[in-house]
């Protein structure tokens, strides 16, 4: 929705220079230029509802897809950090806000910052569905829904734990080290969709994460008309989706990524990641420390003789 009258820039954003490594970098723009007409599709599909495998057949298609994972360490993090301080005012009342006032929702040109380079939004900008259905007023809607049942273990186990319940070293590598507010950002993010005033696991529970899951969807289905939107599942196979879109059914599988054990994979290789580069930032340091208590002893050992 909308957004800062006045521009405030976080410090320090994280983002990659080359494969594998952070840097601190104080631009919270997007690498990818936004096109003119930005969005074409909006994927009204919740995290861990096939976002990935969803993205991956929007590309086979011709678009240009985001999803998060494709390259987590690019992320505008502070910006949609931000994105979640403007949807969900009671984020105000919580620790870490970044900006001194209530931040005002964002704007359309502040919505295409972030993914105006691309032609369709999956994963992370799920949350902001709503937002950018006024943003893109004539973009076509996908819905795709689970069962809750069926939805609410993966989530649980594997989007709030991972985000809650990060390690001490993991906290301190990413927000000290690092500056890497993917963090900040992702527990704003759920604490808002799901109303809760805590960043904890505990405060989201079933009951709660139920009410917010369906409400969701039924204000998307409330806010689009049924020519402009395709409910889809995953098992549908190409032949929904093309006819929505327009396209000529492929010659290859639907595709099928990020199932719970690569989800678990990609989170272990970005938690090696953190690692590596902490150490590459720090290196310096210890080097440092090492001499000192290198020269330290030496000069004890001396004082002795």
């Amino acid at each position: 929705m909308a957004s800062l009258t006045e521009k405030v820039s976080l410090t320090k954003e994280v983002s990659l220079t080359k494969k594998g490594s952070f840097t601190n970098k104080a631009s919270l723009t997007e690498k990818d230029n936004p096109s003119k007409d930005g969005i074409k599709i909006i994927h009204a599909g919740f995290y861990r509802t096939g976002t990935a495998s969803m993205a991956t057949a929007y590309r086979i298609l011709g678009y240009k897809a985001h999803h998060a994972l494709h390259n987590e360490c690019q992320e505008p993090w502070g910006k949609l950090e931000q994105a979640a301080e403007a949807t969900f005012p009671h984020l105000l009342h919580l620790p870490d806000y970044t900006h001194k006032i209530q931040r005002p929702p964002f704007t359309r040109e502040e919505w295409h910052s972030l993914w105006g380079a691309y032609d369709v939004a999956t994963d992370v900008a799920s949350t902001f569905t709503l937002e950018l259905i006024k943003a893109y007023p004539d973009a076509k809607v996908v819905i795709v829904q689970r069962k809750f049942e069926d939805w609410w273990p993966s989530f649980h186990s594997q989007m709030l734990i991972t985000i809650f319940e990060a390690t001490w070293l993991q906290k301190f590598l990413c927000w000290h080290v690092l500056r890497f507010r993917a963090f900040h950002a992702m527990r704003k993010i759920f604490a808002g969709f799901f109303s809760v005033n805590e960043y904890t696991v505990a405060a989201i529970t079933p009951d709660i994460a139920r009410n917010s899951y369906e409400a969701f969807y039924r204000m998307v289905r409330d806010a689009v008309p049924e020519d402009r939107r395709l409910e889809y599942s995953l098992g549908d196979g190409w032949e929904p989706l093309c006819e929505f879109l327009g396209k000529d059914v492929p010659d290859v599988e639907f595709p099928r990524v990020n199932d719970r054990k690569h989800f678990d994979e990609n989170v272990e290789r970005l938690m090696a990641k953190i690692i590596r580069d902490s150490i590459g930032v720090l290196g310096p340091y210890l080097a440092v420390l090492v001499v000192v208590v290198v020269l330290y002893a030496w000069q004890g050992s001396l004082s002795k003789l």
